[in-house]
C-alpha cells in the first residue's frame, strides 16, 4: 500500500549550527565504497575445498555369497492311495506301485512305474508322478533331468505343486550356484534376495513347518539372525562374524573368521576380505596387505576393494594403490585430499598424473604460480570451453591484455556465452559497471557490478540463496553500506581477516564501538588490514569519548602513512577533535597542512571542513571564498555546492544550486539538496513550486503534491495527478482520503465511491453521508442505506452523525416505516442538540409510535 513519506521528519538534514554533529556523523556512519569497501572484478579464486565422491568400501552383495544352497532335497510326505489292484484305473495302480517302490528304496521299479504313469495323458496323477520321478533322479544323480521334471510339475496344479516348486528352486541353486528369482514362496524370495542382492530381511520367516524344505528354512532364519546352525555351521558362523563386524565388535568377529581363513570353502574370499577390513580398522596395514595379496588370486575385485580401502586410510599410498588397481580416481582423490589439506604442490603432482587439468590449474593458482597454470593449459589438447575460461582468467590476472583480447576474439563465434561474460569484465575494468552487468549470467558477478554501482539492495536480492564465502562477504559489505550491521553479521563467520574487519565495521556502524574495538585490534598487525583497522579503532575511541586515544592513533596514521588514503579520514578525525572546543585550531591546521603538503589530495577535504566551520560561525564571505573554488574540483563539486547553498544570500542562486544538485550522482547529496529545496520553498511560501518539485519525485511524494494543489485550489492539476495514481494504487488508504477532499472541492460523485471503500471509518462514513445526500431525492432507498450506515456505526462524535439520524428518520417515515423511524430517532437521546435540531426532532416525532411499543 502506498504510504506518503513524512518529508520533513525523515529527510536527514545537517543543520548549519550543528557542525560538530556533522563530523560526528562523518566518523560514525560514513562507510563509502571507494574508501572502505572496494570491490574489483573477483579474481579467479580456486575453491578452498574440492569435493570428491567417496567410493563404497564394502560390497553389499558379498554377504549373500555366504548363504549356501540346500545340502539335500527335502521331500514332501508322499500320499499312498488305499484303492488299487484289480478293477482300479491303470494310472492309480501305477502311481501306488511307484510310491510304494520308492519308499522301499527300489528306485529302478519306481522309475519304471513313473515313466509309464507320466506317459498317460490327462491323468490326475501325471504331474504328481513327475515330482516323484524328479526325486528318483536326484537320488540317482541325474539332477539336470530332475530339475526339468520339478519345473514342469511346478507349473501345474496337483497335490505336490509347492514341493515341486521348492525342489526346483533348491536344485536350481545347487546346480547353478545362484538362486532362481521368485516372489513366492517367501522362503525362496528371501533366498534370492540374500544371495543376489546381499539384502538381509528385517524379519525371519514365520512357521517353517509349512515348507517342504523345513531344515533349510530354519537355516535361512538362523542366517538372517546371525545364529549358528549345526547343519550349516560354517556359513552361519561366518554370517555371525559379519554381523559382529557391522556392529563394531571387531575382536569377536576376527576370532570367528580366523577359524576359516585357511579352509577351502566357497566363500573363503569373503572371510579374507573381512579380515582385511578388520586389520585396516586396527591400523595393521601390513596384515591388510597380506590378505589383499591372497585375494588377488581368489577374488581380484575384493582385492581391489581392499587396496582402495587401504588407500582411503592412508592417502600417501596413492601411487602404490594406483599401480595395483589402475584406478585413476585414486590419484585424483589423493590430489583432492592434498589440496583440501593445503598441500597444493603435492596436489598439483597428483592432478597432473591423473590428467585432471582443471584441478591442476586450481592447485597452480593456489600456489600463485600463474606461469605453471599457463604451461598446463598449453598442454591441454581438447581446447574446450573450460580451457578458454581458465586461460582467460590467467591472462586477466596477469594483465596480459593483448592476449586476453586476442583470445576473446578467438572464442566470439565458438563460445558466445563465454565471450559475452568476459567482454562484460572488459567493460567492468573500464568502469562501466551497469553496462557490464548486462553481460553477466552469474548472479555473483552481477552483484559485484551492482555493488560498484551502489545498488546494495540488489546485491542482497541477487545473492540471497548463495552461501559461498565470496557471496557472504559481498552481502556483508552491501549490508554495511546500507547501515545494517546486524544483517551483515549474519553473513560473517570470522574465519579470515576480511571477515574480522567487516564484523568490527558492522558493530561500528551500529554504534556498538566497544564491541567493534576487539575486532579492529586483532588486525593491527595484519599487513593488508592494518591501516583500515587503525583508522576505525581511532574512530571507535573517538565515538566512545576517549579523545586522546583517538588523537594518538590519528596522529600515528598522519605521521607514518600520510600518502595513504586512510590519512584523509585520520585528518578528519583530528579536525573533529580540534574544533569541538571554540578555538581557531582548524584554521591553523589548514594553514600548516597547506604549507607542508600544498599538492596533497587531502587539502580540499580539510578546506571543506574549514568552510563548514566558517558557515557555522556566520563567516559567510570566508566560507564562500573557499567553496567557490572547491566547486571547480569534480570530486568536491557537489558537497561544496551543497554547503554553498547555505551561505549564499541570493535566493535565486540558492534555488539554482539546489535544483542542479538534484541531478547529483551522489544519492546522499541529491537527497539532502531535495530536503533543503523543500524547506526553501516552504519558508518562502512558494507552494506551487514545491508541488511541481514533489510531482517529479516518487509516488508517495506525488500524494503530497496533490494535497498542495488542493490547498492552492489548482483542482484540475490535483485531479490529473490523482487519477494517474489511483489506477496504480487502487487500494491506497491515503488516496482514498484524498478522494474525499477532491469530492469536497469538485462535488464529483466518483470520488465518493473511492473514499467509501476506505478501511478508515471516519473516511468511509464521511463518504457514506455524502452519498446519502447525493442520492436523496434521486433514489431515496439508496440514500437511506448510506445514512443508516452512518447511524448504525454508533460513531456519535462524527459532526454529521445527528444529521444522518434526522435524514434516516425522515426517509423511514416517508416509507411508512414509523416504528423503525422512531427507533432511529431515539439514537439522538443523550446528545446535545442545537435549537433547530430539537425543533426538527419534535416535528418528526409527530405520528410516530414509541420505539419497541
Amino acid at each position: 500500500m502506498l504510504k506518503p513519506i513524512k518529508l520533513f521528519s525523515l529527510l536527514l538534514l545537517i543543520p548549519l549550527l550543528l557542525f560538530s554533529e556533522e563530523l560526528q556523523k562523518e566518523l560514525t556512519v560514513k562507510v563509502k565504497v571507494k574508501d572502505i569497501i572496494k570491490v574489483e572484478k573477483p579474481p579467479y579464486i580456486p575453491p578452498d575445498k574440492l569435493s570428491f565422491r567417496k567410493r563404497e568400501v564394502i560390497l553389499q552383495n558379498i554377504i549373500g555369497k555366504v548363504l549356501e544352497p540346500p545340502k539335500e532335497i527335502e521331500e514332501a510326505e508322499l500320499y499312498v492311495p488305499k484303492e488299487g489292484g484289480c478293477g482300479a484305473p491303470k494310472d492309480v495302480n501305477l502311481y501306488k506301485n511307484a510310491v510304494e517302490a520308492y519308499k522301499k528304496g527300489n528306485l529302478f521299479a519306481s522309475e519304471k512305474y513313473l515313466k509309464d504313469l507320466i506317459s498317460i495323458p490327462n491323468s490326475p496323477y501325471t504331474n504328481a508322478g513327475k515330482y516323484i520321478l524328479g526325486l528318483v533322479y536326484v537320488k540317482k544323480g541325474k539332477k539336470e533331468e530332475a530339475l526339468k521334471l520339478f519345473e514342469e510339475a511346478c507349473n501345474t496344479a496337483h497335490m505336490y505343486t509347492m514341493p515341486s516348486c521348492e525342489s526346483f528352486f533348491a536344485l536350481y541353486f545347487q546346480l547353478f550356484e545362484k538362486p532362481y528369482p521368485t516372489e513366492e514362496p517367501l522362503l525362496w524370495k528371501y533366498v534370492y534376495m540374500i544371495r543376489e542382492s546381499g539384502i538381509i530381511p528385517k524379519k525371519e520367516i514365520q512357521n517353517c513347518q509349512r515348507y517342504t524344505f523345513k531344515k533349510y528354512c530354519a537355516y535361512v532364519n538362523d542366517f538372517i539372525a546371525g545364529r549358528p546352525n549345526l547343519d550349516y555351521l560354517i556359513s552361519t558362523k561366518v554370517r555371525r562374524a559379519i554381523k559382529l563386524f557391522n556392529w563394531g565388535r571387531l575382536e569377536e568377529a576376527k576370532k570367528i573368521l580366523l577359524e576359516f581363513k585357511d579352509k577351502l570353502i566357497p566363500y573363503r574370499d569373503v572371510v579374507l576380505y573381512y579380515l582385511a577390513l578388520i586389520a585396516l580398522n586396527e591400523g595393521k596395514t601390513k596384515e591388510a596387505l597380506d590378505y589383499a595379496v591372497i585375494l588377488e588370486t581368489l577374488n581380484p575385485e575384493l582385492a581391489k576393494s581392499v587396496y582402495l580401502s587401504l588407500f582411503l586410510k592412508d592417502h600417501s599410498l596413492a601411487d602404490f594403490v594406483y599401480r595395483k588397481t589402475g584406478e585413476k580416481w585414486v590419484l585424483e582423490y589423493a590430489g583432492v585430499k592434498a589440496y583440501n589439506g593445503g598441500n597444493y604442490r603435492k596436489a598439483l603432482e597428483y592432478f597432473e598424473k591423473a590428467g585432471k587439468w582443471k584441478y591442476a590449474v586450481y592447485a597452480a593458482l593456489k600456489l600463485k604460480d600463474y606461469e605453471k597454470a599457463y604451461e598446463i593449459l598449453k598442454n591441454v589438447k581438447d581446447r574446450d570451453r573450460e580451457y578458454y575460461r581458465l586461460l582467460l582468467e590467467v591472462l586477466y590476472s596477469t594483465d596480459m591484455e593483448d592476449e586476453f583480447l586476442k583470445t576473446l576474439e578467438e572464442i566470439a563465434g565458438k563460445y558466445p556465452k563465454l565471450y559475452k561474460e568476459y567482454y562484460g569484465w572488459y567493460l567492468f575494468k573500464k568502469g562501466n559497471w551497469l553496462e557490464a552487468e548486462k553481460y553477466f549470467d552469474n548472479p555473483y558477478y552481477k552483484a559485484v557490478a551492482y555493488f560498484n554501482a551502489g545498488d546494495y539492495e540488489k546485491v542482497l536480492e541477487l545473492l540471497k540463496d548463495d552461501n559461498s564465502y565470496e557471496a557472504r562477504v559481498l552481502k556483508a559489505k552491501a549490508a554495511i553500506s546500507l547501515g545494517k550491521g546486524e544483517l551483515a553479521r549474519k553473513f560473517l563467520y570470522n574465519e579470515t581477516p576480511e571477515e574480522v574487519y567487516l564484523t568490527g565495521l558492522s558493530y561500528f556502524i551500529d554504534g556498538e564501538y566497544e564491541k567493534a574495538i576487539p575486532y579492529f585490534e586483532k588486525l593491527t598487525q595484519n599487513e593488508e588490514y592494518r591501516l583500515k583497522a587503525l583508522l576505525k579503532l581511532a574512530d571507535s575511541y573517538y565515538n566512545l569519548g576517549q579523545k586522546e586515544k583517538a588523537r594518538a592513533i590519528y596522529t600515528l596514521i598522519l605521521s607514518k602513512y600520510s600518502q595513504n588514503p586512510e590519512a584523509k579520514e585520520a585528518l578528519l578525525g583530528v579536525a573533529q577533535i580540534e574544533i569541538e572546543a571554540p578555538t581557531k585550531e582548524l584554521e591553523k591546521i589548514v594553514k600548516d597542512f597547506e604549507e607542508k603538503y600544498p599538492n596533497s589530495p587531502l587539502l580540499p577535504e580539510l578546506k571543506l571542513q574549514l568552510a563548514r566551520i566558517y558557515a557555522k560561525e556566520g563567516r559567510k564571505v570566508e566560507a564562500q571564498f573557499i567553496l567557490r573554488k572547491l566547486v571547480n574540483n569534480p570530486e568536491y563539486r557537489d558537497r561544496a555546492s551543497l554547503l554553498l547553498a547555505d551561505v549564499v544570500d541570493n535566493p535565486s542562486e540558492k534555488e539554482r544550486i539546489l535544483i542542479n544538485l538534484l541531478k547529483s550522482k551522489d544519492k546522499a547529496v541529491a537527497e539532502e539538496a531535495f530536503a533543503k529545496l523543500v524547506t526553501f520553498y516552504e519558508e518562502r511560501g512558494n507552494l506551487l513550486k514545491l508541488a511541481r518539485l514533489l510531482e517529479k519525485r516518487s509516488d508517495p511524494e506525488k500524494v503530497k503534491a496533490i494535497q498542495i494543489y488542493l490547498k492552492l485550489g489548482r483542482i484540475k492539476e490535483a485531479e490529473r495527478l490523482f487519477n494517474r495514481l489511483i489506477k496504480k494504487y487502487p487500494e491506497s488508504e491515503e488516496l482514498k482520503e484524498v478522494a474525499l477532499k477532491l469530492y469536497e472541492k469538485t462535488k464529483k460523485r466518483k470520488y465518493l465511491f473511492i473514499a467509501y471503500k476506505s478501511a478508515k471509518p471516519e473516511v468511509a462514513l464521511s463518504a457514506a453521508y455524502y452519498l446519502g445526500n447525493e442520492y436523496k431525492g434521486e433514489d431515496d432507498k439508496k440514500a437511506l442505506e448510506y445514512f443508516l450506515e452512518v447511524v448504525l456505526s454508533e460513531k456519535k462524535d462524527l459532526p454529521f452523525y445527528k444529521r444522518a439520524v434526522l435524514e434516516s428518520t425522515t426517509l423511514l417515515k416517508s416509507f411508512g416505516a414509523k416504528k423503525d423511524a422512531s427507533c432511529i430517532l431515539k439514537r439522538l437521546e443523550g446528545l446535545k442538540l442545537e435549537k433547530w435540531e430539537e425543533e426538527r426532532v419534535l416535528e418528526l416525532k409527530k405520528g410516530l409510535p414509541e420505539c419497541g411499543g
